[in-house]
């Protein structure tokens, strides 16, 4: 009778946990994206009242090649709110705080996403960043693809995942994160949720893109006010 007790309260606590996450989905809020695999960003708050989101984020080096950083792409699997804020700055390596001076803060609606062509958003265009670490904020309810990131000569920089910070469902329905993963961390992560890993394995299909698809305009959605880090 103790084991069956013990049994019945870890699993309802398990079930009052994942209901912390605002899951995306599929349920019509897919956009017709080029690539295949993403990560479902989920929406996570603290049990107190009127708890703000978590942050969570992505670290990326990138690879400058004696160029600087031109334009930042996003492909967007789906979308469950209206508009989402991609948060773009670059990085403190002692800490992964936001190096402030250079916040930007973009709105990308659904209407925009479901436009773009395969899922394609232009985030920033003439960014010129000449620092090769850049830190990507996002919000719960979109599924990221991809990240790319565009040198001045239109061509594609080769970039990995420095660290991560995200919530999962672990193998046992318990709620994780508030922690920063390396890239083999996540790739050891026992969860069936989709993890940032897959927002850098279709980097290829940006390559597909015409010349006229890759000259469209940015989104127009800046924020101007900074968020926390």
């Amino acid at each position: 009778m103790k084991k069956f007790f013990k049994l019945f309260v870890t699993a309802a606590l398990a079930a009052a946990m994942a209901a912390s996450f605002i899951s995306c989905g599929d349920n019509g809020n897919k956009i017709n994206s080029a690539c295949t695999t993403g990560w479902e960003v989920k929406s996570y708050a603290k049990a107190s009242e009127g708890a703000t989101e978590e942050t969570q984020f992505v670290c990326f080096p990138v690879t400058l090649g004696g160029d600087t950083i031109d334009e930042i792409w996003l492909n967007i699997g789906a979308m469950k709110v209206e508009e989402a804020t991609f948060t773009v700055c670059r990085y403190y390596l002692s800490d992964y705080t936001n190096y402030t001076s250079t916040v930007k803060n973009i709105v990308v609606t659904r209407a925009e996403a479901e436009a773009a062509k395969g899922g394609w958003v232009k985030l920033l265009d003439d960014y010129q960043q000449s620092n090769r670490y850049i830190k990507l904020t996002v919000h719960g309810g979109v599924t990221l693809n991809e990240v790319v990131f565009v040198n001045t000569k239109g061509e594609r920089m080769t970039t990995d995942i420095e660290v991560a910070r995200f919530f999962y469902h672990d193998e046992n329905g318990n709620v994780n994160g508030s922690k920063y993963y390396t890239k083999t961390e996540l790739s050891s992560l026992k969860t069936e949720d989709t993890t940032p890993l897959t927002v850098i394995d279709e980097q290829e299909k940006f390559d597909e893109l015409t010349a006229a698809e890759k000259a469209v305009a940015p989104v127009k959605n800046e924020k101007k006010e900074e968020e926390s880090k």
